[in-house]
């Protein structure tokens, strides 16, 4: 069983109790891939934010400014910015 959990990366921290017969598998829920998946958002927010940063923002091409404008405002609302 723990080969199985820890080859699917499964968000469970397990321990195997020895103490009597039968042995008792303990699961326990964690937040792992969670955690993972909002460092790999903030990472994508910080990466957009240099995007929009670094975009031209000249009046000579309205279409690229409304949405990189339309961009920096998603940015800034995802962060709370």
């Amino acid at each position: 069983m723990h080969r199985t959990i820890d080859f699917h990366g499964l968000d469970i921290n397990h321990q195997t109790e020895r103490r009597g017969r039968p042995f008792t598998l303990v699961c326990t829920k964690n937040r792992r891939s969670h955690e993972r998946r909002l460092a790999e958002y903030s990472d994508d927010i910080e990466r957009m934010r240099r995007l929009t940063d670094i975009a031209p923002d000249d009046g000579r091409e309205a279409d690229r400014a409304r949405e990189t404008a339309g961009l920096r405002a998603a940015v800034d609302a995802s962060t709370g910015a």
